[in-house]
């Protein structure tokens, strides 16, 4: 999992390589300017009235991340700027039951360990905001908040931004 999210939405803040810098954080910044808000298709492609379309199975939560997703071309751009300098990587976005297997705790919607959240996943994993590549249900996506908070939100909900790629490195 990359440690910054890549920049999307907006006019892109930092250097080339499309990483968001470390004030932005996946929150809104420079005077209501979204790094990083969601483009997943405002009509959810990932449906047919209120249930998964076939190609993603019977169950959620769902991988929705694929080629339909407008997330994709920022993901690829920074799978070629790897590329580019001799790393032979592919990308995507994270699942949530990756999540659930770093340590975020799916039932007390909390990564971090403190108080009663029961989470156990490492501080680098909610050290930012971003979102997952899995629905939740038919109008929801799974995210992680820097404040550790592992929950589902609306695809359209406007003050969540970023996603971070898992980049994978090849032999």
């Amino acid at each position: 999992l990359s440690k910054w999210n890549l920049n999307v939405g907006s006019t892109p803040k930092g250097t080339a390589t499309g990483l968001q810098d470390s004030d932005v954080r996946g929150y809104r910044v420079d005077s209501g300017t979204a790094y990083g808000s969601l483009v997943f298709s405002s009509t959810n492609y990932w449906y047919d009235g209120s249930d998964l379309k076939s190609t993603y199975g019977n169950s959620y939560p769902a991988y929705v991340y694929d080629t339909n997703s407008n997330l994709k071309a920022y993901v690829d751009n920074y799978v070629t700027y790897l590329t580019n300098y001799g790393v032979n990587v592919s990308g995507r976005l994270i699942k949530q039951e990756e999540l659930v297997g770093l340590g975020c705790n799916a039932s007390t919607r909390y990564c971090d360990s403190s108080e009663s959240h029961e989470g156990t996943a490492p501080e680098w994993v909610y050290q930012t905001s971003y979102w997952s590549g899995s629905a939740y249900d038919s109008n929801y996506l799974w995210c992680v908040h820097s404040n550790s908070y592992f929950n589902y939100r609306s695809n359209s909900n406007g003050n969540d931004f970023g996603i971070r790629p898992v980049i994978i490195l090849q032999k």
